[in-house]
């Protein structure tokens, strides 16, 4: 069995003269684990250990949230066929449902996201976000603690500043604080449709060029949302798995 923040992890290993080690965490830290050790079989004894970081067998989850946009939810668009990609990949993948997606809040959004990355605070974080999840994502960060994992960010179709809009306001009653967002996260990739009616082009490449991210412009695009036909997304994916194994 396996758990993190205070639950414990048991982990079996079958030893071939007969005994098996099963290896209970009871303390996790960033530099070490405490550990009981006990084996079974011809006899029995127990002792108490700590366990460097560095096995992979002790090695956290890579983990995927996804925050879909305005009117949206987590079934639209690509959304689905994002998290059975990431699946088959053994990655572990959640599409969050925010709160009143047709009347955003911007501090009930960032809540939300919070409140699911904190229970997984010990595991690899990735983020994706489309349309209004963008800023819900940067604010998120802004506001993240600095223990917190995040190891990429695929943001697609997402505004920085107001529009005509006056719903998704409360995103945008301050300046983002880019040097903070920037600092927290180790990659980010900027995807928008060079058409797209709602965001404007200059939102994605002023995004990109203050965060040092790559920008993915998909011809004909659109709003890369399921109104646009786009039921796949096939390079949020690429993005996502250069992410997962650098």
């Amino acid at each position: 069995m396996g758990a993190q923040n205070g639950i414990v992890w048991t982990l079996h290993t079958e030893k071939s003269n007969g005994f098996t080690e099963c290896f209970t965490i009871l303390e996790r830290s960033h530099s070490w684990s405490s550990a009981l050790v006990s084996k079974t079989g011809r006899g029995e004894s127990s002792s108490r250990v700590r366990i460097p970081p560095s096995p992979p067998l002790f090695y956290d989850m890579k983990k995927v949230f996804i925050v879909h946009g305005f009117q949206g939810s987590p079934n639209g668009g690509w959304r689905p066929w994002l998290m059975s990609e990431l699946e088959k990949l053994d990655v572990y993948a959640c599409a969050l449902a925010m709160p009143s997606p047709d009347l955003p809040v911007c501090n009930e959004w960032v809540e939300e996201v919070s409140r699911h990355i904190t229970k997984n605070s010990a595991d690899e974080i990735f983020l994706v976000g489309h349309s209004l999840g963008v800023p819900a994502i940067l604010r998120y960060i802004e506001s993240a603690d600095n223990s917190i994992n995040i190891f990429g960010a695929v943001l697609v179709s997402g505004p920085i500043e107001k529009n005509s809009n006056r719903k998704i306001d409360s995103f945008f009653e301050s300046p983002f604080e880019f040097e903070k967002i920037k600092s927290a996260v180790k990659k980010f990739v900027v995807i928008q449709g060079d058409d797209d009616p709602n965001v404007p082009l200059s939102n994605a490449q002023n995004l990109s060029k203050i965060l040092d991210a790559e920008l993915i412009l998909i011809p004909n695009g659109g709003h890369l949302n399921g109104s646009s036909g786009w039921r796949e997304l096939p390079q949020c994916l690429e993005a996502l798995k250069k992410m997962l194994i650098s």
